[in-house]
């Protein structure tokens, strides 16, 4: 589910964030960074799928 309407307020927390030099609170949940597991079992997968690949 998709945040729709953010609300930019000042809020201590953001204020906080913004004197730390950080960015805001909604920024780390609407913006998904990649998981380094995930990433390495994709590449594991996709060596496997290209590696089979050839030889059916």
């Amino acid at each position: 589910m998709k945040i729709r309407h953010i609300e930019p307020e000042e809020t201590s927390v953001n204020s906080d964030h913004q004197a730390l030099g950080l960015p805001p609170v909604e920024y780390e949940i609407v913006h998904a960074t990649e998981h380094p597991v995930l990433k390495f079992a994709s590449y594991v997968v996709m060596s496997i799928l290209l590696a089979l690949g050839p030889w059916k």
